[in-house]
């Protein structure tokens, strides 16, 4: 939790903060602030409220600004594996069918009650377009589980490896057979496709996998069965870390924008709730955090938080507006008056404060949807 000192914040709020030398809106060009700091890091996060309808914005506004300087190879997505294969399939050829087909069963991100209210496939679009404009080779990588009780994106994507290899279709025949009835099914359940990826485990055993893409499919697969069952987020935020430090290289510039939990670069400590406050209290560890204990991302790692107000229209959070886990309750409603002062979408600059506590971020976002 972001512990502000008030004395030196509001102090900071009152003399610098809001100076234009020292904020900068979305809206502009680019954050110039960072300009003489961005080749200190290697990774680039921004958080987000799921289904916010400026997300698609935020994330086009920070790739332009660090293509600009050189900064970005690979985009991270708080995806399983395969739709990353998905993306760059349609970035490279222009062929859309694919990841057009997988978001028409897996719309997780652009849709809440038949409403579109982030639009990916709009957004990958553009990432096409911009990257031929500016003749440059982003990939996009996921990161995440797979969602086992979304079982249809992991049966398409099996029967779409298996399509393009005859030998496969034949040494894996009755897990397609298999898939394509499950896929048929107008409920699918977790134990369903859960029974049909043991077989499925069993018989890649017992063959050889000479596709990389497809085995680290079939990883992405067994390391998101223990998710699937415990929905256990430390296991999550673990295996996110690992799954980045495996997939992107050292050196490379990464970009991802993810969910306002994960992109802290401090321990959290939970409270618990009743009835259970008698325990102990536990600590909950984001893949920023953990990527920021690896020996060469230490430090390397700029966060960029988010207060966001009257955005809370999907989840079950104590009000409309959201700062955890960028600040506390207390400092929040102190700071509320003077954030309601700005301009939307306004960067605050953290670094420039006197605070010496660490942060969960570097930079703040203001935003108000």
């Amino acid at each position: 939790m972001v512990k502000l000192i008030l004395s030196s914040f509001l102090l900071f709020l009152s003399l610098s903060v809001f100076s234009q030398e020292d904020t900068i809106s979305f809206n502009r060009e680019n954050p110039p602030f960072l300009d003489s700091t961005i080749a200190d890091f290697d990774v680039f996060l921004t958080a987000e409220v799921h289904w916010g309808e400026n997300n698609s914005s935020r994330k086009k506004k920070m790739i332009e600004y660090l293509s600009s300087n050189n900064s970005l190879d690979v985009i991270v997505v708080e995806r399983s594996y395969a739709f990353g294969l998905w993306v760059n399939y349609f970035l490279e050829s222009g062929d859309s069918l694919f990841l057009k087909e997988f978001l028409a069963v897996d719309d997780f991100f652009s849709t809440v009650n038949g409403v579109v209210y982030d639009d990916e496939y709009e957004f990958y679009s553009w990432l096409r377009n911009f990257k031929i404009e500016n003749n440059l080779s982003i990939q996009v990588i996921g990161i995440d589980m797979a969602s086992f009780w979304f079982g249809k994106p992991i049966l398409w994507s099996f029967l779409k490896f298996t399509d393009r290899n005859q030998d496969m279709q034949e040494l894996l025949a009755t897990s397609i057979e298999n898939a394509n009835i499950l896929l048929l099914k107008e409920k699918l359940t977790t134990r369903a496709i859960l029974k049909w990826y043991r077989k499925l485990k069993l018989t890649t055993s017992q063959i050889e996998i000479v596709d990389q893409q497809f085995s680290n499919y079939l990883f992405n697969l067994q390391q998101s069965v223990k998710w699937s069952k415990e929905r256990n987020i430390d296991y999550r935020e673990n295996e996110i870390a690992a799954n980045f430090t495996n997939y992107i290289a050292e050196g490379q510039k990464v970009y991802g924008q993810f969910g306002m939990g994960h992109t802290m670069l401090q321990p959290e400590k939970l409270i618990r709730s009743k009835p259970f406050t008698a325990f102990k209290s536990r600590t909950f560890m984001s893949f920023a955090y953990l990527l920021n204990q690896d020996e060469y991302y230490k430090d390397k790692i700029l966060s960029i938080g988010l207060v966001c107000f009257n955005c809370d229209r999907f989840n079950d959070f104590p009000g409309p507006d959201l700062f955890y886990p960028f600040l506390t309750y207390e400092d929040f409603e102190r700071l509320k008056s003077e954030f309601l002062k700005l301009s939307p979408n306004t960067l605050i600059d953290l670094r420039k404060t006197n605070e010496k506590s660490k942060h969960n971020c570097q930079l703040l976002l203001i935003d108000f949807e």
